[in-house]
């Protein structure tokens, strides 16, 4: 390839910046020269935009007040000034200058702006409209255009703060944590509610708020939203007073609903709902004593201001525990009621009583006294059932609410008048719960209420009624011996002292030896070595007889087949076993309590005496 002369370069060079040059130019053209929309930076109607382009004079807006020391209304002066300008540069805004707020000199004249007849303001002088764009758009333009009042921003022609949708608030919104109270009443209640460190509280309610539904009472009534402001106009008092009546706000008597509530400072603000629009979609309201319009509330409004106070409450009848583990030391007695039998006690085992049991008791049964039989002046509970029982109390709650009064009339409507259950414990020797339970209806429900107690103070209060789905409480249909523990013995092979059984009118006893430590290592029946480990798994078949039911004998006592008794520490238990047919046994416990079994069980209790009387091996 040729190389390329300096001055050929150079040539190439100044060609290049007139092409770069020519581009440019060109671009200017494209985008710069365009006759391109200045966006205005006030908000004008189409037929002022228009006009304010075709204005030929000059005009000079004149503003004593510097910028940023203006006033409210002198700011919103200045901000329409400079929209004007924005859209005309004929137009010029001085600022800092002459003694009038401001003077607007256009076409030989001049207008001076009397800003306390320029801007309505409201009772705390803050100005919501004005009449100065009309001012001047009919000294620089010849012509009003727009309406001769404009609201400013945030504000309606009423006065009303407007949100961002420009609908009207029917009172200045308050704060949440500005709030004193709220009082709203309905068809159905009086509701006060106060809020105590960011929680609201229903007053003369010992029942915890829904916390839903209460923020969404709480959020309309501190900022309420019209769709629509009516305006009213009539000739005298008694005209208004007819108007009213007809939109359902002439008295609180025939009103729908009242809301009043009242911020910190101790500014009140008031709401009368009346009737319902025709086709639904609100209500119609009057607030503070305003004569000359009512506002039209939302549908939605009978969610949160309309509904009664249970809509409002949540009922938690226990005592609720920090850990389920808690519920086996902090209540400390239990007290069942099951239809009209006798009432099922428990009360906390002392430590002594625990040492002569598995650690798995905690309580022991007191009552009633056919549980009770042998040594201990107690029966052991079922303590797997007693302890979930006793969770799903402390734990019970239901936020639909029925009656938040509890009296004659609501314990007749929902069945409680004479509970089919009822709970009692204490928890910490402090509070006494009692909770209430219907029998289960046809839809599978079930309602509760329930007593607190303050022992120590000696107050009560009650919880309403509530429902609840009977598959969220699974023990209505637990009977008494559900409670109790079902074993018919209970305890270690090893805590053994002796044991005897009487077979065809024999009695045989079984002794042990054992080491230091307490273990049986050696085990004879009547004198005569027997086969330890036999021994042991004739004893596992005989703590897993569990009894199915209570017996109420009816005439002779079943035969007896076998008898087994059991010795611990000096006290002895002893069990005699009956067929009653062949699928239950029968069997009595201390010549006592009475009790039914699967017959299965004693057949392999009577194979295992009869295999170690013979000395064979049980497996």
């Amino acid at each position: 390839m040729k190389k390329l002369t300096k001055f050929q370069k150079q040539i190439i060079g100044i060609g290049a910046v007139l092409v770069v040059a020519a581009l440019c130019f060109g671009a200017y053209f494209i985008f710069f020269d365009k006759d391109s929309e200045a966006k205005p930076s006030f908000s004008f109607t189409a037929e002022e935009l228009t006009a304010i382009k075709g204005l030929d004079e000059r005009a000079t807006f004149t503003f004593s007040a510097e910028k940023g020391k203006a006033s409210a209304e002198e700011s919103y002066m200045m901000s329409l000034a400079e929209g004007y300008a924005s859209v005309n540069d004929k137009v010029k805004v001085v600022y800092g200058k002459g003694d009038d707020p401001c003077v607007l000199s256009v076409n030989g004249k001049t207008v001076t702006v009397d800003v306390k007849t320029a801007f309505k303001t409201r009772k705390d002088g803050t100005p919501y409209s004005t009449t100065v764009k009309a001012l001047f758009n009919e000294a620089m333009l010849g012509k009003k255009i727009v309406d001769e009042y404009v609201a400013l921003p945030g504000y309606n022609l009423y006065g009303d703060m407007v949100n961002s949708a420009g609908l009207a608030y029917v009172y200045d919104p308050v704060e949440r944590k500005d709030l004193k109270y709220v009082y709203i009443k309905n068809r159905h209640d009086e509701l006060t509610f106060i809020p105590l460190n960011g929680t609201f509280y229903l007053a003369d309610s010992i029942m915890d708020l829904d916390t839903s539904t209460t923020a969404t009472m709480v959020a309309a009534v501190r900022a309420p939203v019209a769709t629509d402001v009516i305006e009213l106009k009539y000739k005298d008092d008694k005209e208004y007073a007819e108007l009213l009546k007809t939109y359902g706000l002439d008295s609180e008597e025939s009103a729908t609903a009242i809301i009043l509530i009242e911020d910190n400072d101790g500014n009140a603000s008031y709401i009368r709902v009346g009737k319902a629009l025709t086709d639904g979609t609100g209500f119609y309201a009057y607030c503070n004593g305003k004569k000359d319009r009512i506002y039209v509330m939302q549908q939605s409004i009978s969610n949160y201001i309309l509904i009664p106070k249970e809509s409002f409450l949540i009922a938690n009848f226990g005592t609720p525990l920090k850990e389920l583990t808690d519920v086996f030391s902090s209540i400390t007695d239990i007290e069942i009621g099951v239809g009209d039998e006798e009432p099922i006690k428990a009360v906390l085992m002392t430590d002594e009583d625990k040492k002569n049991h598995p650690i798995n008791y905690s309580w022991k049964i007191t009552a009633p006294d056919r549980f009770i039989s042998g040594d201990y002046d107690y029966a052991l509970p079922n303590y797997g059932n007693m302890g979930d029982l006793l969770n799903a109390l402390c734990a019970l709650s239901s936020d639909e609410v029925m009656s938040a009064e509890v009296n004659e009339e609501s314990l007749e409507k929902y069945g409680l008048k004479a509970p089919y259950r009822t709970y009692s414990w204490l928890y910490k020797g402090e509070t006494r719960c009692t909770v209430y339970f219907s029998n289960a209806t046809e839809d599978g429900y079930i309602y509760v209420y329930s007593v607190k107690e303050n022992v120590k103070e000696g107050t009560k209060d009650t919880i309403g009624i509530s429902r609840i789905k009977k598959t969220a409480f699974a023990y209505l249909d637990y009977t008494a011996l559900d409670y109790v523990d079902t074993k018919l013995f209970t305890q270690y092979f090893d805590k053994l002292d002796s044991m005897s059984f009487s077979r065809g009118g024999v009695d045989y006893t079984m002794t042990f030896e054992k080491d230091k430590e307490g273990a049986v290592t050696a085990a004879k029946i009547n004198g005569r070595d027997a086969d330890l480990l036999s021994c042991r798994n004739f004893y596992k078949n005989f703590i897993h007889c569990y009894v199915l039911d209570e017996y109420v004998t009816e005439g002779e006592k079943p035969k007896e087949l076998l008898k087994i008794s059991a010795t611990i520490g000096g006290k002895k238990t002893e069990i005699s076993f009956g067929r009653i047919s062949n699928m239950k046994a029968y069997c009595l416990v201390n010549g006592k309590s009475e009790y039914v079994m699967e017959y299965d069980l004693l057949e392999t209790l009577i194979s295992n005496v009869d295999a170690l009387i013979n000395g064979e091996v049980i497996k």
